[in-house]
């Protein structure tokens, strides 16, 4: 670990989990390799915000109180995935109002870029 600091970890692509409260409609979010570091939120962009903001203290403590961070789990890309993916981003462009028409076929030109995280949804 000597050598690694906050900019490190904050360029790795940890797993984001979301699970929707069918109850109350928020969101939980966690970091699934990361002990501990969870919030919620009542709507998707917010426990996005908020696990994004959870994982930055998270790794701040551990690195000011020598607690050892593990590497985020690299999980095996698929084409479901990336179908995945860019349906997340289209509800998230329907969420915020933004939601446009695409003329795009199904070639990889047309997948959006992936964030940092990975995030799945769990429902």
């Amino acid at each position: 670990m000597a050598g690694k600091d906050l900019s490190y970890y904050r360029s790795q692509e940890y797993t984001v989990q979301l699970e929707l409260d069918r109850e109350d409609g928020s969101y939980f979010a966690r970091v699934k390799e990361l002990s501990g570091c969870m919030t919620c939120g009542s709507t998707l962009s917010e426990a996005v915000r908020n696990i994004e903001e959870a994982k930055e203290a998270w790794l701040e403590t551990a690195l000011s109180l020598g607690i050892p961070i593990p590497e985020p789990v690299r999980p095996v890309k698929t084409f479901a995935d990336s179908i995945f993916k860019t349906a997340m981003a289209a509800f998230e462009r329907a969420l915020a109002g933004t939601e446009q028409e695409s003329d795009c076929g199904s070639t990889d030109d047309c997948l959006p870029e992936l964030p940092e995280s990975d995030y799945s949804l769990a429902a």
